[in-house]
């Protein structure tokens, strides 16, 4: 089954996935678009936050929980841009039980903003290496490119090179201001 952009009527989904028994189905479900989901806070119980979680994270999270035996595939072209929007993919094993994070997403957003970048990047080799995550970008090969430069007239150097001196001087003063600051005061 594969569920596209509108999550939000994921009770028909659960209907067909198990009727009655949506606990027992083992079936394959592809979140595509799966970027949409990226805004939930969950709880340390792993539920969604109603008020800071958007439509679409909540009936994603709450489809999960409900078919806690299929086998989840998300689909999305662009990546992660923070880990805090990890939250709905539960399914990767970076977080609950049998991890090095046991207690939940909480734990796991905890350690990697305390470790920083490289302990996301360790995790993104971890998966990538298990085949959990497949990262692809565009060949290049067929291209052809042109360097053109741009012609222009002398009213555009000139703004151009006011605006660059503006900017020059405003770094000076600001400069300036926190140096003259910083040696009156004990605060730096």
């Amino acid at each position: 089954m594969v569920i596209s952009n509108t999550f939000l009527s994921y009770l028909s989904y659960l209907q067909g996935c198990g009727g009655d028994k949506p606990e027992e189905f083992d079936g394959l479900i592809m979140f595509d678009e799966c970027h949409k989901a990226k805004t939930v806070e969950l709880d340390a119980q792993g539920k969604p936050n109603p008020k800071k979680s958007t439509q679409t994270a909540k009936a994603v999270v709450e489809l999960q929980n409900r078919l806690p035996r299929a086998r989840i595939v998300y689909c999305s072209a662009t990546s992660v841009s923070e880990p805090k929007n990890l939250g709905f993919m539960s399914r990767l094993g970076l977080w609950g039980y049998g991890t090095e994070h046991p207690l939940g997403f909480s734990q796991f957003l905890d350690g990697i903003k305390r470790l920083g970048t490289g302990a996301m990047e360790l995790h993104a080799m971890h998966l990538k290496s298990m085949g959990a995550i497949c990262a692809r970008t565009l060949s290049y090969e067929a291209c052809e490119f042109e360097l053109i430069e741009d012609v222009s007239d002398d009213n555009v150097h000139k703004i151009y090179n006011d605006a660059a001196n503006l900017w020059s001087k405003c770094w000076q003063c600001c400069m300036y201001a926190y140096l003259s600051f910083a040696s009156v005061s004990n605060f730096f």
